[in-house]
């Protein structure tokens, strides 16, 4: 009996530990951002219920919760509590940039050492930079790095992520996201332009008009009607697309759009209020 009794413990303690480094093991995946599936409860470290977490909301997940496995800590409104992990959408653009030190530049500007104001190299509009900190040499420049060249450029021409509006898109996730002040508005799945052939371009642009509906006319295609039109580089721009039923994964590699960014009806509305002619359309 003593011998059965061991048994059962040594294999009580193997799935133990066995259940214990399957998720150690994805303690590499935290932090991400993620988004509710439905309305949650929302509890503390005792379980108790803090509030309803609202179905739509975006949040930052923050490690497994080590008592209960079916439970991830997230930070949420500024404050932290637990949640169902089955109803969280996990997303892998970061939520909050506020603390972001990177930024991209809105004209062609050159690089000047600081203190010599010695030309150091030419940066395109749209370079991605890092932003190092103010130039003690001139108040109206900005010390960023860019690949392993460092010196300041004219402040009034980076577009700091930490405070900006802006909606970026990431052909790779099939995914668009829209800031405003360096925080996440909305984001979603699109489907962009058919790879290798009608690619969606890429670059650092702007959302040159808007329109409630447009009709929209190209190769092989004339006068298709669709709503929230905001174009951004020539013919392409974001709008809706009701004849798609889904959106996301790999459809852009072979049935994807004409170059435009194809968007969920509702998304493409919440696309359309939350921005402005001028807001700045990145697309890496």
């Amino acid at each position: 009996m003593k011998k059965f009794f061991a048994l059962i413990l040594l294999v009580a303690t193997m799935l133990s530990m066995t259940i214990i480094t399957a998720h150690a093991a994805d303690e590499g995946n935290y932090p991400y951002i993620g988004r509710s599936t439905e309305t949650l409860a929302f509890r503390d470290e005792n379980g108790n219920r803090i509030c309803n977490l609202p179905k739509g909301e975006f949040f930052k997940v923050l490690y497994q919760d080590p008592r209960d496995f079916e439970r991830v800590w997230v930070e949420w409104n500024g404050q932290e509590g637990s949640i169902i992990v089955r109803c969280v959408e996990r997303l892998s653009q970061e939520a909050d940039l506020t603390n972001s030190s990177e930024a991209y530049l809105t004209g062609s500007l050159n690089l000047r050492e600081p203190e010599t104001y010695e030309w150091i190299a030419l940066l395109n509009r749209g370079t991605k930079v890092t932003v190092v900190g103010e130039d003690p040499y001139h108040s109206d420049r900005t010390i960023v790095r860019y690949n392993d060249l460092e010196g300041s450029v004219l402040s009034s021409y980076v577009m700091n992520l930490s405070s900006a509006d802006f909606i970026l898109v990431n052909i790779d996730e099939q995914m668009v996201y829209l800031y405003k002040d360096g925080k996440l508005v909305t984001c979603n799945n699109v489907v962009t332009g058919m790879l290798n052939s009608r690619d969606t371009p890429r670059g650092f642009f702007s959302i040159q008009g808007k329109a409630d509906d447009a009709k929209l006319s190209g190769d092989g295609y004339k006068d298709i009607p669709v709503k929230y039109w905001m174009p951004f580089y020539g013919g392409c721009g974001f709008h809706s697309a009701n004849w798609r039923s889904r959106f996301g994964g790999n459809i852009y590699t072979y049935d994807g759009s004409h170059g435009c960014v194809n968007c969920p009806t509702e998304f493409a509305k919440e696309l359309y209020e939350n921005s402005y002619v001028g807001m700045a359309v990145i697309i890496p």
